[in-house]
């Protein structure tokens, strides 16, 4: 079957910032990717988690999916291992972290404005999948870039 690229059509609206319903539909090494604080001859381990929102649809009315790109780290203070405490899970004792696959939890989303003026979506941090939350709206100030 052939993969046809894929044209943007430049309409694309991202999910309401704010804390979210989601699921995480895959965990996938992302290999080749520098970061600007990474060393070009050792650039850290990094990791993308896919989400999907369970609880607002695209305009399409499919799903919001996105990914959010972690250093692989169980660092204490590294974003992985910040947003599984958040989330009510124990970083030492996740061996793979394929077995995130199916989780679901709450996550705060933000807003990021590319270079070219595009808005994505962003993972701020991981709540536990609780019903009984309120909403949280976050704020520009609260995404880091």
């Amino acid at each position: 079957m052939a993969i046809l690229p894929r044209r943007s059509s430049g309409d694309f609206t991202p999910p309401s910032k704010g804390l979210h319903s989601a699921e995480v539909t895959n965990v996938e090494e992302a290999k080749d990717i520098i970061s600007p604080f990474d060393d070009p001859d050792d650039p850290k381990p990094k990791i993308k988690i896919h989400f999907r929102l369970l609880d607002e649809n695209r305009d399409d009315g499919n799903p919001h999916e996105f990914s959010e790109l972690y250093t692989n780290s169980l660092y204490e203070k590294a974003k992985l291992v910040q947003h599984l405490v958040g989330a009510g899970l124990d970083p030492d004792k996740i061996m793979d972290l394929e077995d995130l696959v199916g989780l679901r939890l709450r996550i705060n989303v933000g807003h990021r404005v590319s270079k070219k003026g595009g808005t994505f979506p962003c993972v701020l941090s991981w709540a536990p999948a609780e019903q009984d939350r309120g909403p949280f709206q976050a704020t520009d100030s609260d995404v880091p870039f």
